[in-house]
């Protein structure tokens, strides 16, 4: 199949094709401003021990280590890299896709809670004011080391004239190496829509052709939602994100993103964001947001 079958999934209703998907996004990266990574002679973050180093150095040279915005969806985003950082692929997969309440271990939501409050410390108060990109407006002057977004940051900075291995650096959240966290962006037709069915068809046609998915996606930052595409006119991350999907698509650990709106149904997702906000800005102990956690994917499970 030309389409992942992780992204097959948001584009099929009983089994038939309702979407045209024009691109993947992957969300469990970290981007780094290279002249501020250079200067404090950071290296890779390959476990999690390897990125709170990382952020300690930032801290101790003055610059904010982990620039985030003020939303609940971008708290979420940084929390499901956590998640699966500590988890695995598994149980991201059985907790917040399949919804099982008994993958909801106390033992490890605790730990995930725990992580996140380590991050808050690595924070600037002026994350609660500030939107994505201008997030990554600060990460691009160098007033940041590094920001955990998907990879419409590298569209992002290819807008700006900036190119990785140079100006910035694109690297895997540590331990999710093998995952992809996944937003797909979809054109859906209706069934009974405006315009001829051949129309339609016409135009979701247009939407796969692979030229269309590369030129479309060498702007986006994205990974073509086509397993076929060819990667060389991509730039590094660009690269590395289309092989990413290539590899994860066979360990069948391409997932959707909690975040974006691609794991699980919105009264879910909204849930979700609720906990993870409120404890990312303190108003919950680690306790409590494991504990209301366990509670709103319970009841999801519960209902008929």
């Amino acid at each position: 199949m030309l389409v992942p079958n992780g992204i097959q999934f948001l584009a099929k209703s009983q089994g038939h094709w309702v979407a045209a998907p024009i691109n993947t996004h992957s969300t469990n990266w970290l981007w780094l401003n290279k002249a501020q990574f250079d200067r404090i002679g950071g290296q890779q973050p390959d476990s999690w021990a390897d990125l709170l180093l990382l952020l300690d150095k930032a801290k101790a040279a003055g610059i904010v280590p982990l620039v985030i915005m003020r939303d609940a969806w971008e708290h979420t985003l940084l929390f499901e890299s956590v998640a699966v950082g500590a988890g695995g692929a598994e149980f991201y997969r059985k907790a917040f896709i399949e919804l099982k309440p008994e993958a909801l271990k106390p033992e490890l939501l605790l730990q995930l809670f725990q992580r996140m409050s380590q991050l808050r410390a690595y924070l600037d108060p002026g994350f609660a004011r500030r939107s994505w990109d201008q997030a990554t407006t600060l990460l691009h002057k160098g007033e940041a080391l590094l920001q955990v977004q998907g990879s419409w940051v590298n569209g992002e900075f290819v807008r700006m004239g900036l190119q990785p291995g140079r100006d910035y650096l694109c690297f895997h959240f540590p331990d999710t190496q093998g995952v992809f966290l996944f937003n797909s962006d979809q054109f859906v037709f209706f069934k009974n829509g405006p315009g001829s069915a051949k129309a339609r068809n016409a135009l979701a046609s247009t939407l796969m052709q692979s030229d269309l998915q590369r030129d479309l996606n060498l702007v986006t930052g994205a990974a073509p939602a086509r397993v076929d595409v060819a990667k060389d006119a991509f730039n590094q991350c660009g690269e590395q994100a289309i092989s990413d999907m290539r590899s994860a698509n066979m360990r069948r650990t391409i997932m959707g993103s909690v975040a974006m709106g691609n794991a699980n149904p919105p009264a879910v997702k909204t849930a979700i964001y609720k906990v993870v906000s409120d404890h990312l800005y303190g108003r919950l102990s680690d306790l409590q947001a494991v504990q209301l956690l366990q509670l709103a994917i319970g009841a999801t499970a519960r209902q008929p």
